[in-house]
């Protein structure tokens, strides 16, 4: 063998190698979209801890207080477990 390579392997080479590049920057960007998601979710607890704090300190609730963590709370979903029925207050 002369190490030269047909150019029909050539070609299939090349083409598993653009498959594979296009499945890669797919994955890529699901990523980015996955890390974008998790840094809000960071952002938010972080958020929602820091009023928590504030919460622990006080002496007294005011309203501003009870304010923040109303809208720090607004952040969080609910977690529902399938075939469950909601709770009635």
């Amino acid at each position: 063998m002369s190490g030269k390579v047909t150019d029909s392997f050539f070609m299939e080479l090349s083409h598993k190698y653009e498959n594979e590049k296009e499945e890669l920057k797919k994955k890529i960007f699901n990523y980015k979209i996955r890390l974008d998601e998790l840094d809000k979710m960071v952002f938010h607890k972080e958020m929602f801890l820091n009023a928590i704090r504030k919460f622990m300190e006080m002496k007294t609730i005011t309203a501003p207080l009870i304010r923040e963590l109303i809208d720090t709370s607004k952040y969080t979903k609910p977690k529902v477990k399938e075939n469950t029925k909601p709770n009635k207050l």
